[in-house]
């Protein structure tokens, strides 16, 4: 009896395909700090790429509650969600809950078109400060989300312990907290863009070469999670870095170096006189 084989099904493919190189910084106002029994009021978005961390696009969403759900907010945001706001005529974030239209259901589905829209299919990865409480509440009242948000975290805050750290007397921006989503998101990312212009090195041109795109090099720091795809994260990367050399440019820098080679044999060719005449 002749065995014959047959070969299992081809695998469908999976939803996502890798981590998108855009980056979502997304922070949220809550009533509660613990996601079982606290709801999500507002929600802020900004869309920026990888590389340059230039925006996109941002959102911004006040979500509809019911009046019993401020009755078991904490003393803490009984008074911080009661106070008014400059930039909303002097309402309250409990004032403009209940005056808003959008349940926590359609601002899921808001929020869902809005990052399907920028993530292509990938993993996104969700930034802040303080960002898995923030991960936490999303995925607990917005289940849909988990499908959609990298298990990884881009938190600011352990960025800049490490920071703190590494260089130590170092002298962080002063940043007020106003416990508004847009404004505290806004704060995360301008710290993050001020710890990568003092902390971190410039990406140097030598570590491209002409024949190699910065999405090349820098796959492998990418990774596809239930995919099997990895190769193809960062297909759409955005990278912006200037172009290769001109030839002026080349012999300049090849004549500074020369210059270089050439005071350093001076000086020991010096040194060496100094020793012979000394002996």
């Amino acid at each position: 009896m002749s065995y014959v084989h047959h070969p299992p099904p081809p695998r469908p493919p999976h939803k996502n395909y890798g981590t998108s190189n855009v980056c979502a910084w997304i922070d949220l106002e809550t009533t509660q700090l613990d996601p079982k029994t606290g709801h999500i009021l507002e929600i802020a978005v900004i869309i920026t790429t990888g590389f340059e961390m230039k925006e996109l696009k941002r959102m911004h969403i006040i979500v509809h509650q019911e009046p019993k759900v401020f009755d078991d907010m904490s003393d803490w945001c009984q008074d911080q969600h009661r106070k008014p706001r400059p930039d909303e005529n002097g309402r309250s974030l409990i004032d403009l809950c209940h005056h808003s239209t959008v349940t926590l259901k359609k601002a899921e589905k808001l929020l869902g078109d809005f990052l399907d829209h920028f993530r292509q299919g990938k993993w996104i990865i969700m930034w802040g400060s303080s960002i898995r409480l923030d991960y936490d509440f999303l995925t607990h009242h917005m289940p849909s989300m988990k499908r959609r948000l990298h298990y990884r975290l881009g938190d600011v805050s352990s960025v800049m312990e490490t920071c703190k750290r590494f260089y130590p007397g170092l002298r962080l921006p002063h940043a007020d907290t106003s416990h508004c989503a847009m404004d505290d998101i806004e704060s995360s990312l301008f710290l993050l863009r001020w710890l990568r212009k003092t902390c971190f090195l410039a990406l140097p041109q030598f570590m491209f070469h002409e024949d190699e795109t910065p999405a090349k090099t820098f796959r492998w720091g990418f990774d596809g999670v239930g995919g099997h795809r990895v190769p193809s994260s960062l297909d759409y990367i955005d990278y912006h870095v200037p172009g290769p050399p001109t030839e002026e440019e080349k012999i300049s820098a090849l004549r500074s170096e020369l210059d270089t080679m050439a005071a350093a044999c001076a000086d020991a060719f010096k040194a060496i006189l100094r020793n012979n005449k000394a002996k």
